[in-house]
């Protein structure tokens, strides 16, 4: 089947969706319905089916021109209309008529029974389903429970870098909304917590001690952020970026997965959460109401996130929630923003000795001068948060280009003398 989505942004997006589930059919997008009729006919393109999203929708004129496009096909093509209100149904039926066409009315997000019909399913049983248009206009409520969770291997996929990608791939939490992202809808049924008696038991009983010298990058799935294995189960990412500090630790949690563990995540960040887009389903974290202090874990696969969600800030309360956690997993990363690390890293240390930090800077000149100031400047790292990072850690850069090495090379045996700790740091960049 020839499926055409019509869906602004999110319309390659659904065609990534689309070819997990069901990779025989034919798909293609177009991001609103001008450029559909406009580019379709001058293509030769012919549809079995057109999938039209509401939010696709931006001209007074887009139901007329659709209905004229329909006109003039020359084979049967249906149409389904993803509708946020029933107003919306009237306002196509207004202008466009057709027989091998229905409505749904959709509460916000897509839940994936829907959204496989909506690709492999008869019209009949897509009206007989989820359509009761020529009653009352039928609404969807994107609803998952634990039944209906369903994970299936998947090999790595580097561009997608999410966490699941290279364990358990969860595919059964929703799909995309408005920010072309994979989503479920919080209620009644939502997944539950889970019990800390059901947490798949430790996999790794003896693990060494930090390395006490540099030990090395190992390569992850994104080419231009390795990461350091430093032989302990807890890693502290710290960052001034949330993106770079979200992205650094799943990365350390696919690499766990690939191999068969399983992973703690614990999300420190405020405001910006960089996790969600680590995920495979980004919005579901929101959605699921995740909660610290209430040990309410999201599972993506393999890893477990602990956080509070989408710009709800993590004190210290929800960190000494989650800390009793990390025994139960093989595995622990932490998203740490800098500015924070005086409250958090001492707590983390004191009930984990052998923690690793993992201080990521941007490999650029730019990055160099900045992570130098933060050495310099005692308002943004004090002495004991200095002494915390420079010993049981390591400044994270990845290849340095040219530029930045000199720069480097040049500043620090100078510069670093009020924290000499940090000498060994650079001097392992530059080794």
């Amino acid at each position: 089947m020839d499926i055409c989505f019509v869906a602004g942004k999110r319309g390659d997006k659904f065609i990534t969706t689309a070819n997990t589930l069901f990779d025989s059919n034919k798909y293609t997008s177009y991001p609103n319905i001008d450029k559909l009729c406009d580019q379709a006919p001058i293509k030769h393109e012919h549809f079995d089916r057109v999938l039209l999203f509401d939010d696709s929708l931006y001209l007074r004129d887009d139901f007329i021109n659709l209905s004229n496009y329909f006109e003039y096909l020359s084979q049967p093509t249906e149409l389904v209309f993803i509708a946020r209100d029933s107003a919306r149904v009237s306002e196509l039926r207004e202008s466009f008529q057709h027989p091998l066409s229905t409505s749904i009315v959709l509460e916000g997000n897509i839940p994936q029974q829907l959204f496989k019909a909506l690709i492999n399913s008869p019209l009949a049983e897509i009206r007989e389903r989820f359509s009761t248009e020529d009653e009352e206009v039928s609404t969807v409520h994107a609803v998952v429970t634990e039944s209906a969770r369903q994970y299936k291997a998947s090999s790595l996929n580097p561009d997608l870098l999410n966490l699941s990608s290279a364990g358990m791939n969860h595919v059964d939490t929703g799909f995309l909304d408005g920010d072309d992202s994979l989503l479920t809808s919080p209620g009644a049924d939502a997944l539950p917590s889970v019990a800390a008696s059901t947490y798949p038991p430790t996999q790794l009983k003896d693990f060494t001690a930090p390395s006490q010298t540099f030990p090395g990058y190992s390569p992850s799935a994104k080419e231009d952020l390795p990461i350091i294995l430093s032989g302990s189960r807890i890693t502290v990412a710290l960052s001034e970026s949330y993106k770079r500090s979200a992205l650094y630790c799943a990365l350390h949690a696919m690499h766990y997965a690939e191999r068969g563990h399983t992973t703690l995540y614990i999300d420190l960040q405020s405001e910006n959460h960089g996790v969600q887009d680590t995920l495979d389903v980004p919005d579901a974290l929101v959605a699921f109401q995740p909660s610290m202090a209430n040990s309410l874990l999201y599972q993506e696969g393999s890893t477990f996130i602990a956080t509070n969600g989408f710009q709800a800030s993590a004190s210290v309360a929800d960190l000494q929630a989650v800390l009793p956690l990390i025994p139960l997993f093989d595995y622990t990363v932490v998203d740490m923003p800098l500015s924070q690390a005086s409250t958090y890293l001492p707590l983390i240390q004191a009930a984990q000795p052998t923690t690793s930090v993992h201080w990521l800077i941007q490999p650029t000149v730019q990055g160099i001068r900045s992570a130098l100031n933060s050495i310099f400047d005692l308002t943004q790292l004090d002495d004991a948060t200095a002494s915390a990072i420079s010993h049981a850690g390591w400044v994270v850069t990845g290849t340095l280009p040219d530029d930045a090495r000199r720069l480097l090379q040049a500043l620090h045996g100078r510069y670093l003398w009020n924290r000499y700790d940090f000498t060994r740091q650079f001097e392992a960049l530059l080794a």
